[in-house]
């Protein structure tokens, strides 16, 4: 070899690089790489549909929004979409909560892990159907920093956003928890509820 190894284009390695001072070659490959891995782990979405991370454990019936995207693959829930807490605070498990996924669309056909749910406020939008179907048999324990509460605009007086959470009353909860245990396959232990 006759000149200096310099990496090109972060793909491959060559004798020269024309026209590209190797600390500028450097910064090229390391943006494509770091772009490149955040492709992979599917946490390349834009700044604004990112969610903040909670900062209190969430209570059995409170709707909030959960970031299903990055670590879930085809047909599991894959995007963001409303869920609700269905697990109380277990010790021990601080970071890990159970939710099942909402979705505005009537399950067909409707399946007794199905569970419609209507709500006394609707959620802000594109969530603001006042009906919502509870798919319980999509059950999923998932960690705290995928919830969020939903974005209701921005404070006139100070700009800074207002955030809400929406819930369900203690007849609703447990029909969601009936529609788990059929989702389950328990159907059979719903009489303890």
């Amino acid at each position: 070899m006759d000149g200096p190894v310099r990496p090109l284009n972060g793909l491959g390695w060559r004798e020269e690089a024309p026209g590209l001072r190797p600390s500028r070659l450097s910064a090229i490959c390391l943006r494509r790489l770091t772009n490149w891995l955040r492709r992979l782990e599917g946490r390349d979405h834009e700044k604004a549909d990112r969610l903040v991370p909670l900062m209190y454990y969430p209570k059995p019936g409170e709707i909030l929004l959960c970031d299903y995207r990055g670590g879930f693959i085809v047909p599991e829930m894959v995007k963001t979409r409303p869920v609700i807490v269905v697990s109380p605070r277990l010790r021990r498990r601080r970071d890990l909560v159970a939710v099942v996924p909402l979705s505005t669309t009537a399950p067909t056909p409707k399946e007794n892990y199905h569970c419609e749910i209507v709500l006394a406020q609707p959620l802000p939008k594109p969530f603001d159907s006042p009906v919502m179907w509870a798919k319980a048999d999509m059950l999923a324990t998932v960690a705290k920093s995928r919830l969020d509460r939903f974005r209701a605009g921005k404070n006139p007086h100070g700009g800074t956003r207002i955030y809400v959470s929406g819930s369900v009353d203690a007849a609703q909860l447990k029909a969601v928890r009936v529609a788990v245990l059929c989702g389950l396959g328990l159907d059979s232990l719903t009489i303890h509820l």
